[in-house]
């Protein structure tokens, strides 16, 4: 008996340890900004997509007084209840930059979230293309990158309720009259659905922003994990069984540190579990993006977003899928297509 115990301790003690060392050194602020881990996948090398998201970024930088790009801060989400009791949690200060067209007629805003270790910078090429279509653009920071603060990343889960107040902050701004998109990519995408399936987001089976666009994102990020460590470690039974101890000892680690379960992070639990009264159809458009030769997010992601997503029969739904493009290029390799969609949808 007792040495079972002992084992149980040791491989209670190794998963926590080494889920602890892997998320840190995946997640935590100052070692992703030193090298991110996605900086390894393929779409990070096509010039198609780089070569344009770095003079589109370029642009963003150099052009900020000429374009009267203007900073704007607010509070975050911060956890109320029994876990403060293990996390404490204050709100992060998070950070948008707002670019409003040279027009009077001021009608249609977008709030751009960019994908894991981006920023708002990365955004450029997106906020170029809806400035020349005169919307009112906020481009966000998500906590822990770019000028917001916080030392872990919400991925997702928290960037969901972060956005929620930016939604508030731009309703109180601009009026209830707006017309709001919420767009992201890659964890932005998955933000986005996550936001648009908030309870909070609707009021009497009508929703605060009129269109949602999701490009790249994952169904459940328990799933990329769980692939990330399996690479590492193997597919043999022996080897899926350590990768999934390590699993839970990641997703504890992100526990202690950010406060949420890494199974949280989930488009898909989120849609299912929306709570309206009345399930009936409304005007929100949800448009998915996704590339077919995407190696980060498997392409099947959009098919199972989709499918839950018709389930609730509350928004009009499309995907949108591009031959040829990698993780985040969707936009990349078919320009045209893929903003007449966007701009097409809204009401």
């Amino acid at each position: 008996m007792i040495l079972i115990f002992l084992i149980l301790v040791g491989i209670l003690l190794f998963s926590l340890s080494a889920g602890n060392y892997m998320y840190l050194t995946s997640f935590k602020r100052s070692a992703f900004e030193k090298k991110s881990f996605i900086k390894n996948e393929p779409h990070v090398k096509d010039q198609k997509i780089m070569e344009s998201i770095t003079s589109a970024k370029q642009r963003w930088l150099e052009k900020r007084v000429e374009r009267n790009i203007e900073e704007i801060y607010i509070k975050g989400f911060s956890r109320k209840g029994w876990r403060n009791k293990i996390t404490v949690r204050k709100a992060p200060l998070l950070c948008g930059e707002l670019w409003e067209p040279n027009t009077q007629i001021k009608k249609n805003l977008v709030i751009i979230v960019h994908g894991f270790s981006d920023s708002s910078n990365g955004m450029g090429y997106l906020a170029e293309e809806y400035n020349a279509k005169n919307f009112i653009v906020l481009v966000v920071n998500l906590r822990a990158h770019g000028k917001s603060s916080g030392k872990y990343p919400g991925l997702g889960y928290l960037d969901a309720k972060d956005m929620l107040k930016w939604i508030l902050y731009v309703k109180n701004r601009y009026g209830e009259k707006i017309h709001i998109i919420l767009h992201g990519v890659s964890m932005g995408g998955s933000t986005v659905i996550q936001t648009l399936f908030s309870n909070e987001l609707w009021k009497d089976n009508n929703c605060l922003i009129d269109e949602a666009v999701s490009d790249c994102s994952f169904g459940y990020f328990k799933d990329q994990i769980k692939t990330k460590i399996m690479n590492i470690f193997g597919k043999s039974k022996f080897q899926r069984a350590i990768g999934n101890f390590i699993y839970a000892g990641f997703s504890w680690a992100c526990f202690f540190h950010a406060g949420f379960f890494i199974g949280e992070s989930s488009p898909i639990k989120k849609i299912e579990k929306l709570k309206i009264a009345n399930n009936k159809r409304g005007k929100t458009f949800l448009v998915i993006f996704q590339g077919l030769k995407d190696s980060l997010v498997n392409p099947e992601n959009a098919n199972m977003i989709y499918r839950a997503a018709e389930k609730k029969n509350i928004t009009n739904n499309i995907v949108i899928k591009i031959d040829g493009a990698p993780h985040i290029g969707s936009y990349f390799y078919e320009p045209k297509k893929y903003m007449n969609t966007v701009i097409e949808n809204l009401i």
